[in-house]
């Protein structure tokens, strides 16, 4: 299972470090891809660190759940938002920039 998604600055007070030598220390695998940064709000503290690996994951989900829901509801338009978070388990913000970048991607429609 891919690593769950965590804030930069509860990283950072994990890790006993200051938030730009954990940036630094981080910037190979942001980098290369491997991890990204999601901001969910205008502070340093609202920054995710989330593996694109957990990304995927988290995406095919989500991806299951929606379909699961059509089969089992297709007289309704699709699945409550709320619904569909509280079953990823993502916290609110997260959620909102996941599901702003699949619907921008066109995997999802709202």
């Amino acid at each position: 299972q891919s690593q769950a998604p965590i804030l930069l600055s509860e990283l950072a007070k994990n890790q006993n470090t200051s938030f730009p030598q954990l940036q630094e220390m981080l910037s190979k695998v942001v980098t290369t891809g491997e991890y990204k940064y999601v901001q969910t709000g205008n502070t340093p503290e609202t920054i995710y660190v989330l593996s694109e690996r957990y990304r995927q994951d988290i995406q095919q989900k989500a991806l299951g759940i929606i379909d699961q829901y059509h089969r089992e509801n297709p007289l309704k338009p699709g699945v409550p938002r709320e619904e569909l978070k509280s079953r990823l388990n993502l916290p609110v913000k997260l959620f909102a920039v996941e599901l702003k970048e699949w619907t921008n991607k066109g995997d999802v429609q709202e």
